[in-house]
């Protein structure tokens, strides 16, 4: 078990030389140091900690009572290891408390209460906030929550897909599996719309995370920590034009979109017939022109002295066919109609269209 902990410290090093030598060459950027600091965390949570547990386990298994054994680190200080009893009134254990997000510094409680000594109250936690391009702004909420709330509104399902370097216990930070405790030690995953998010993380650690998958998924967002003098402002949208997604599929307007979701859906059913397909997108969602139209109605509008192209997506790259046969076009006029359009596809098919950000 020595030999786990010994290899992981010589990975620290490594990161933390290679630290020093950025910061000696003036290379060091604060994307950097959350970067880095990322990187410890991930160690220490997949190599290190582990051990730990099974060396502590196996010295605590003549141990009948619950207890909690509460260790505070502190580089060039001695380690404090303090032992809390459930039942004990003077050193009561917070069973629930979340330790991820340390406060800055323990300092000794304002009370003269000698009978319990190591009663101690904590700084009042740092905390982050986070600028999306459509204005979104989610502000004042601690660092996990913040975490979530941003995950989510860039869409759980996408996150799910992000190919990110970042992977504990060999999972990702957004998945539908629960980790497998058998090989993690640490179980800080939270449920959240089908989707487990780990979130064992320093809050430069969340920080780090939200700006990868922002940037993977094409997501304008800035993250600003809560007590920053930085000159960066949230994020404002420009034009207001609108970009949607679904299944991580790459953001694009409404008019694309659906015709994204349309050959989704087409794809997914190779046997639908024509009318089945007009049924599943009927033509009352987009109004007069219909979701779809088939090759013999665009012929009759060109006979009429229209240009059904400016009308559909016309391109032989953009039509599609049922099976069949029958060669037919999306519709790429998209307005207020976008929404009916969206509430069908999530309550009859199934496809959930997910806001993304302003471009």
């Amino acid at each position: 078990m020595k030999e786990e902990i010994t290899q992981a410290k010589k990975k620290l090093l490594l990161l933390y030389d290679m630290r020093e030598q950025r910061k000696a060459f003036g290379y060091s950027t604060e994307q950097e140091d959350a970067d880095i600091a990322l990187l410890e965390s991930q160690i220490v949570d997949s190599e290190i900690i582990p051990t730990l547990k099974d060396l502590v386990a196996s010295e605590l298994e003549a141990f009948k009572s619950p207890l909690a054994l509460v260790v505070t680190y502190v580089p060039g200080q001695e380690l404090a290891v303090t032992v809390q009893h459930p039942e004990d009134e003077c050193h009561p254990t917070e069973w629930d408390e979340d330790p991820e997000e340390p406060a800055d510094e323990d300092i000794p409680a304002e009370d003269d209460d000698q009978n319990c000594p190591r009663v101690r109250k904590r700084k009042k936690r740092e905390y982050f906030n986070v600028y999306f391009g459509d204005g979104h702004a989610i502000e004042g909420k601690n660092g996990k929550t913040t975490f979530f709330e941003a995950l989510r509104y860039m869409s759980l399902e996408r996150a799910s897909h992000v190919d990110s370097d970042f992977q504990p216990c060999g999972y990702p930070v957004v998945t539908k599996h629960k980790r497998d405790l058998k090989k993690c030690m640490n179980d800080r995953q939270t449920q959240i719309d089908g989707f487990w998010i780990f979130h064992n993380l320093s809050n430069s650690g969340k920080m780090a995370i939200i700006r990868e998958y922002a940037d993977k998924l094409n997501i304008k967002a800035s993250v600003v920590p809560a007590n920053t003098d930085s000159d960066i402002v949230p994020l404002v949208p420009t034009n207001k034009r609108a970009l949607f997604c679904f299944n991580g599929n790459t953001p694009k307007g409404k008019n694309a979109t659906v015709l994204d979701v349309v050959r989704t859906w087409v794809a997914a059913h190779p046997h639908a017939t024509y009318s089945e397909i007009l049924a599943a997108f009927p033509r009352e969602l987009q109004g007069s022109y219909g979701v779809i139209e088939n090759e013999a109605q665009l012929q009759a509008r060109r006979d009429k002295g229209q240009q059904p192209q400016k009308r559909y997506f016309t391109d032989p790259d953009e039509t599609l066919t049922s099976a069949d046969g029958i060669r037919f076009a999306v519709s790429s006029e998209w307005g207020k109609n976008f929404d009916a359009f969206r509430a069908h596809v999530k309550d009859k098919l199934g496809i959930e269209i997910y806001d993304v950000c302003w471009e």
